[in-house]
């Protein structure tokens, strides 16, 4: 597999912006080996920080919408149902930690510079 870097800047000027021509261009390019070069691979630091951060992304989302679902459940159950979940703790990330759970740090306020205080 190769990878072909854009098409030439002078060919491209004399016969005008075209896909077919940049396709034709860029076989070529491969085909001599040209403007080629090594494709990146899936294997390294980048590519495992990209699995994690979308892993983490989605597990974000699934609980939100997981939250979201109960709420409003909750809102739409009967009368006598919401008084006794309205006791039970709140539904929340503001709620206490379990035991050993990494919480985040809330960023340092900001003061005004100097000359608008």
């Amino acid at each position: 597999m190769l990878e072909v870097d854009r098409p030439d800047r002078s060919d491209r000027r004399r016969k005008g912006k075209d896909d077919d021509l940049d396709a034709i261009s860029a076989a070529r390019a491969a085909l001599h080996g040209r403007r080629t070069s090594v494709p990146k691979g899936l294997d390294g630091a980048v590519e495992s920080l990209r699995v994690l951060r979308v892993t983490r992304h989605t597990a974000v989302r699934a609980r939100r919408n997981a939250l979201q679902l109960l709420r409003m459940s909750i809102v739409s159950a009967p009368e006598e149902l919401r008084d006794q979940v309205r006791n039970l703790p709140a539904c929340s990330s503001s709620g206490p930690a379990p035991p050993g759970a990494r919480t985040r740090a809330t960023p340092p306020t900001r003061s005004p510079p100097p000359g608008l205080r």
